[in-house]
C-alpha cells in the first residue's frame, strides 16, 4: 500500500502528478489542433500558478462539453502492488434547459506513460493520450453521447 508518510512515496505521487498533467496538456492541445478540421470550438483553460491545463471546453453542434483533468489514486494496480496515481479525464455536458445542470457523459484513465484504458482502433494496444492521431478517438465518444442526451 502507498504510504504517504514515506517521503519517497509522497515524492513519487507528486512526480507522477506532474507527468500526468503534462500528458493532459498535450491531449488538450492535440484536441484543439484537430478540432479546427471538425468544426469544433475548443477553449483551453490554464492555471496561472502552474501553467497546466486543468480542463477544456468544446462546443459542437450546439452542445457545450467540459473535459476535466482529475487524477485519482488507484489501489493495487502498479507492478509493485502499491497504489498509483493515474490521470482521469471526465466529460460533462452543460445543459441550460430546462434547468442548468452538468450531466456526466464518460471518462477515461491514463498512466504516466500516456497509455489509456481505451482500446485502439485498427491496431493492437491502447490509445495514447499524448498522440495527435488518438486525440479524436478519445474525444468522439463524448461528442456522440452528447447528441443522444436530449
Amino acid at each position: 500500500m502507498l504510504d504517504l508518510n514515506n517521503p519517497q512515496d509522497f515524492e513519487k505521487v507528486s512526480n507522477d502528478f506532474d507527468a500526468l498533467a503534462l500528458l493532459f496538456d498535450t491531449f488538450a492541445k492535440n484536441v484543439s489542433q484537430q478540432a479546427k478540421e471538425a468544426a469544433i470550438t475548443v477553449t483551453l483553460q490554464s492555471r496561472p500558478d502552474t501553467g497546466h491545463c486543468p480542463g477544456f471546453s468544446t462546443l459542437f453542434a450546439g452542445y457545450d462539453l467540459h473535459f476535466v483533468f482529475a487524477p485519482r489514486l488507484y489501489a493495487g494496480v502498479s507492478v509493485s502492488g502499491k497504489a498509483c496515481l493515474k490521470g482521469r479525464v471526465k466529460c460533462y455536458l452543460e445543459r441550460e434547459y430546462p434547468k442548468g445542470e452538468r450531466v456526466f457523459l464518460n471518462a477515461f484513465t491514463f498512466d504516466v506513460k500516456g497509455v489509456t484504458d481505451r482500446e485502439a482502433f485498427g491496431r493492437s494496444g491502447y490509445l495514447q493520450v499524448d498522440e495527435v492521431a488518438d486525440a479524436r478517438f478519445l474525444l468522439n465518444p463524448a461528442l456522440a453521447l452528447s447528441l443522444c442526451q436530449y
